[in-house]
């Protein structure tokens, strides 16, 4: 069976969640599944499909906190507007800050999950190339936010201008309980808008339904040139998330 034929765009939803954070038995988040290093998970994260809404709470938590989240969440209605947020999404982030104690209300990240095409296939040509271990060094001083995480971000892909990298995709999170990976992308700044970033994203995925796990990519929803990159890729968009911080 094809991992990647999944029933419904909830199951998607929940596929990206089992690999962007990591979850005690319950369900409750413990801290995201970051390749190289471990930090707090959200206070609250919810996604809205097509086909249903899932959400998720941190697991230190107090109950009266859990209970009143859980409880907004599932009186959302089922939706998947584009760039629209939850209802509750004012109660939510009020029940946070006056039940934490907070002196502010909490950061809220807005994105959007897609799946990659299935025609990212080993053997296609894509002006993309593995990087090498011994290129890792080399990567780190292109892309200075990665140093002491490449040998973790495994695979990682590059693109190259006269010899130089100008481009990488990676995994930047560690592989989810059903093999999945979540994309992150990095293009120099003189170099954007000449498809190297799209070069290495389809190389990348190709690179991790050889290994037989499943790319997933995901995007800021204020990131124009990820929403964009998302678009030149023929991404198709399952879900509309957020979680606070």
């Amino acid at each position: 069976m094809n991992p990647e034929e999944l029933p419904s765009d909830l199951h998607w939803a929940e596929l990206h969640l089992d690999t962007l954070v990591r979850c005690n038995p319950v369900g409750r988040m413990v801290a995201w599944n970051r390749s190289a290093r471990e930090t707090p998970a959200p206070l609250f994260f919810f996604a809205a499909t097509a086909h249903g809404n899932l959400w998720r709470v941190r697991e230190a938590l107090p109950d009266e906190l859990t209970r009143e989240l859980c409880r907004l969440a599932a009186a959302e209605r089922t939706r998947a507007e584009r760039g629209v947020d939850p209802e509750r999404l004012p109660s939510v982030v009020e029940r946070c800050r006056d039940l934490l104690g907070l002196d502010r209300d909490p950061e809220i990240f807005r994105g959007r999950a897609f799946r990659l095409p299935a025609s990212f296939r080993e053997g296609a040509r894509s002006g993309a190339e593995p990087l090498s271990p011994a290129d890792a060094g080399e990567l780190e001083r292109v892309f200075p936010h990665l140093s002491g995480q490449v040998s973790a971000s495994s695979p990682c892909v590059v693109a190259r201008v006269e010899g130089r990298i100008v481009s990488a995709c990676y995994a930047a999170t560690g592989r989810g309980p059903r093999g999945a990976l979540e994309a992150g992308v990095d293009t120099l700044a003189s170099q954007r808008g000449r498809g190297f970033g799209a070069r290495v994203v389809a190389r990348w995925a190709a690179a991790v339904r050889a290994s037989g796990g499943i790319p997933l990519y995901s995007a800021s929803r204020s990131n124009r040139a990820s929403l964009a990159l998302a678009a030149r890729l023929d991404c198709v968009p399952y879900a509309e998330t957020l979680h606070l911080t």
